[in-house]
């Protein structure tokens, strides 16, 4: 999993780190056992927050340590909503992976 992320040689001098972005590295993020399993992680931390809006904030804040834009919150409902309706149950976990794979995370933090 590293090497995608361009993980340095440990027996080489590295003063900065080389940033690439590649088609495996998302594709790592929507179809990895792991990052599925940080997304359920995710679900059981909002699973005590009984509205959406704030399971939302609170993943907001765990993923990317802030509170969503009122946009993002409307978004976020929009797509949780279709998910129900599509699935028939709770679609936490696919918005949790979803918030994992954004670009914010991925250069931010």
């Amino acid at each position: 999993m590293l090497q995608l992320y361009d993980y340095p040689d440990g027996t080489q001098h590295s003063p900065q780190r080389t940033v690439t972005i590649t088609p495996l590295q998302q594709l790592f993020v929507l179809n990895s056992s792991w990052m599925r399993y940080q997304a359920k992680s995710l679900k059981v931390r909002v699973s005590a927050a009984h509205e959406p809006v704030n399971k939302i904030r609170l993943l907001y804040r765990w993923v990317l340590s802030r509170d969503p834009t009122s946009k993002e919150s409307s978004l976020a409902l929009s797509f949780v909503s279709r998910r129900r309706q599509q699935l028939g149950s709770e679609p936490w976990i696919d918005y949790a992976q979803a918030l994992l794979g954004t670009s914010e995370l991925q250069y931010f933090h």
